[in-house]
């Protein structure tokens, strides 16, 4: 009977480490999935950035030029009754 009770513990211990490093590989597995997602965030943001820096660039550019909105004043009606 203490040898059954012996294996069993043993046969039990295996199949807890077994259990565990499995665990851990479905662990890790998940931690590159998530980091993989994030990486693809960050990029995405970078093109952000770089995106709304050319803009940036653009209109500062734009600006520079000395091109200004022509702002129009309300025309005067001709052939109106004057008075």
């Amino acid at each position: 009977m203490k040898d059954q009770l012996k294996e069993r513990e043993r046969m039990a211990a295996k199949l807890r480490r077994a259990l565990k490093k499995q665990t851990e590989f479905e662990r890790k597995k998940e931690l590159k999935i998530h980091e993989s997602t994030l990486r693809k965030q960050i990029e995405q943001f970078d093109n952000m950035i770089l995106q709304a820096q050319s803009q940036l660039r653009n209109l500062e550019e734009f600006d520079q030029i000395g091109v200004k909105p022509k702002i129009r004043s309300p025309r005067k009606e001709s052939g109106s009754t004057g008075g």
